[in-house]
């Protein structure tokens, strides 16, 4: 019944489909070893097929997994790099959240300067109370190696704050995380 890539124009409702399938077939049956498909998977590349693979390896031989992750980093290997990991601007709006932008451009910490970067932009999106990290926005150099560092904190349920209090090495495009979030 069709894997969790399809061309078709309706795509997003066979992935609701295909999940809710295959949630079905796994609770019915003890000889189904797939994780949940996710529902961007042109983007998410290597690193969620290998977690899903290794959930599914687990699940076949009896072995405890954690519940498999809610968000994912996505990557796009051009030039520039671009990478995201949670929610975007319009998701936001479009559901109502208030929340605020935090913005660090490359050009502004040392390592950007050194390197001569002209180009290049870290946005953290905060929910306004509580300054939860929504979503993070990168594109330049490293973006898809920087990504991880704001996914581990979201992952968490983390908030600005957690950024502030991180010594980041220096100089390091990292520190653009600290930046936006006091930006934030």
């Amino acid at each position: 019944e069709g894997g969790c890539l399809s061309d078709e124009p309706h795509a997003a409702a066979q992935l609701q489909t295909a999940a809710a399938n295959n949630h079905r077939a796994r609770k019915s049956s003890a000889r189904i070893h797939s994780p949940p498909c996710q529902s961007r998977p042109i983007l998410a590349l290597a690193g969620t097929s290998a977690e899903q693979g290794r959930h599914a390896a687990c699940h076949a031989f009896g072995f405890p997994t954690h519940d498999f992750p809610k968000i994912f980093p996505y990557g796009i290997y051009t030039i520039p790099e671009m990478s995201y990991v949670g929610k975007t601007e319009e998701e936001l709006r479009t559901a109502g959240v208030d929340y605020e932008t935090g913005y660090a451009a490359f050009s502004e910490v040392a390592r950007g300067q050194i390197r001569g970067e002209t180009h290049g932009l870290l946005k953290l999106m905060l929910e306004r109370k509580s300054q939860k990290v929504l979503g993070i926005h990168i594109i330049g150099s490293g973006a898809c190696d920087l990504i991880s560092i704001g996914h581990a904190i979201m992952a968490k349920g983390g908030v600005a704050q957690d950024f502030i209090e991180m010594i980041f090495n220096y100089p390091t495009l990292a520190e653009s995380y600290r930046i936006a979030a006091f930006n934030g």
